[in-house]
């Protein structure tokens, strides 16, 4: 089996490095990549902290709710220096 190495991946002859890393994820990978629960990540969505877009059909009432990661990055580096304790961080959140 023939595998590529990272620098290989990065590189692509007609527009040079890609980025491997996604703008959207959806839900479970950003509870994944966040370590926040599923319930606290759908209370700063309601609460509009953070941006995110529903991927559904024409007249569907469901679908794939994507989150944008930039904006989730920028949540959680809101707090950053803001509170130096762990209770702290938690009330906030």
């Amino acid at each position: 089996m023939n595998t590529l190495s990272r620098s290989e991946i990065l590189q692509d002859a007609h527009t040079g490095t890609i980025n491997l890393e996604p703008r959207w994820l959806k839900v479970e990978a950003a509870v994944s990549y966040t370590g926040i629960s599923r319930a606290v990540l759908y209370r700063i969505l309601a609460e509009g902290k953070i941006r995110s877009s529903s991927l559904r059909a024409r007249g569907a009432s469901r679908g794939i709710r994507l989150i944008d990661r930039a904006s989730l990055d920028a949540f959680i580096e809101s707090f950053a220096g803001k509170y130096g304790d762990a209770k702290a961080r938690k009330n906030a959140i």
